[in-house]
């Protein structure tokens, strides 16, 4: 047992039922803080988008030899996906059906129990919700005001179902499994909030009403607008997640500005490429909801395209107010593209010492993206690839002697 700080204690570790946040830390039952280490565990086969617990695909004696060599070498917290798009195969909801696969909802359980026995904790991303009824039941198309991207998060009807989908995806999980929700770490409520470049944040005159009541002149409170939404959302979504899961933490993702070609929040700018019309949900907005904490992911080539990411999200700022709220910030995931980092060798030694850098900038933990995933092909460095060397130099990176 290593003693990294005050009261925080590396190993051994439950990263199950019963932590809360407390001071800008992970805090576990006894009063030992829980530093969060580990991976993406993810399945990306072609026309299945991120998924982990396909009924075809899903793997549980693999699920289960990670858990266990991830436990012997002291990570603790793994994050994981539901595949919520029911028009391809093997999600938690089929097109022409209605409500949840039970074989799907099964395979989530039988992660989680899994999990909970080898004190592993998971970050459950929700994604959407799947365009079936009793979901699909209530939306309707929206107004020209509205794009049909920003329908997410600024239709009644959108919000509404996601709402139930979460509610009635945690009863699922107790009735399969009674026990196995003591193994969320969070439930992480969409992979990489973000609005799209479309109605109302294109908009070059008239008032926008949204959700939370207000009314917003454009362009001119665009950003306020977008604040105002996400913090709306988020908080509909914790309180229907806490409804049935007292207690959970929830948690909320994005990436940075700097990652789709934006210089920071106001920045609603069309761009030539179709990836870069994204614009993140703003981190100090989502530090302002219901959110436990903040998830900020971190793809730089090196310690240059690092500080430009910090400054995109307002870094100096983000820090200063989670410290006020005492909500932690966490790296839910950072990676090396092949086409900046060409060898594993520069890969592993950057991956290693980007690890070292959250901490020095007071982030609470961090998850590599992704653990194994091999469909990723030339694209990123997983970290089993050539012979674990990214593994290897993460583990070192736990600091533990």
């Amino acid at each position: 047992m290593i003693v990294l700080a005050a009261g925080v204690v590396g190993w051994p570790v439950r990263a199950v039922a019963g932590i809360v946040v407390r001071d800008g830390q992970f805090v576990q039952p006894g009063g030992r803080v829980l530093l969060p280490r580990g991976f993406n565990y993810i399945r990306l086969y072609p026309g299945r988008s991120h998924d982990t617990f396909d009924p075809e695909q899903y793997d549980p004696a693999a699920a289960e030899r990670a858990m266990r060599r991830w436990r012997a070498d002291k990570f603790n917290v793994v994050r994981v996906f539901i595949n919520t798009a029911a028009h391809v195969p093997g999600t938690i909801a089929q097109k022409e059906g209605r409500g949840l696969s039970g074989t799907y909802v099964a395979n989530i359980a039988d992660f989680l129990a899994r999990a909970r026995q080898n004190e592993i904790g998971v970050m459950l991303c929700t994604e959407s919700f799947p365009r079936v009824a009793p979901y699909s039941d209530g939306l309707r198309k929206p107004g020209p005001m509205v794009s049909a991207a920003n329908a997410a998060y600024l239709e009644a009807g959108h919000v509404r179902a996601k709402a139930q989908f979460l509610k009635d995806l945690i009863g699922a999980l107790h009735l399969a499994r009674p026990g196995c929700l003591d193994a969320i770490f969070s439930y992480d409520l969409q992979n990489e909030f973000c609005f799209h470049g479309g109605p109302p944040f294109t908009l070059d005159a008239g008032s926008f009403v949204a959700l939370d009541g207000k009314a917003y002149a454009l362009p001119g409170r665009r950003q306020d607008l977008a604040d105002g939404a996400a913090i709306h959302f988020i908080d509909r979504m914790a309180d229907a997640i806490h409804g049935v899961h007292a207690g959970a933490l929830v948690s909320a993702s994005v990436f940075t500005y700097a990652a789709v070609g934006r210089v920071g929040p106001g920045d609603f700018g069309i761009k030539k490429a179709e990836w870069q019309n994204r614009i993140p949900f703003r981190p100090l907005a989502i530090l302002r909801s219901k959110a436990d904490f903040l998830d900020l992911h971190f793809y730089p080539a090196d310690a240059k395209g690092w500080e430009r990411d910090l400054a995109s999200v307002e870094f100096d700022e983000v820090r200063k107010l989670a410290q006020e709220l005492g909500k932690p910030l966490l790296v839910g995931e950072f990676g090396g593209f092949k086409r900046m980092l060409q060898t594993p060798e520069s890969a592993a030694v950057w991956m290693g010492e980007l690890a070292g850098r959250f901490e020095g900038r007071g982030f609470a933990g961090w998850l590599y993206w992704t653990y194994d995933t091999h469909e990723q092909g030339d694209e990123l460095w997983h970290a089993c690839e050539r012979d674990g060397m990214i593994y290897g130099q993460l583990k070192r990176a736990l600091g533990f002697r």
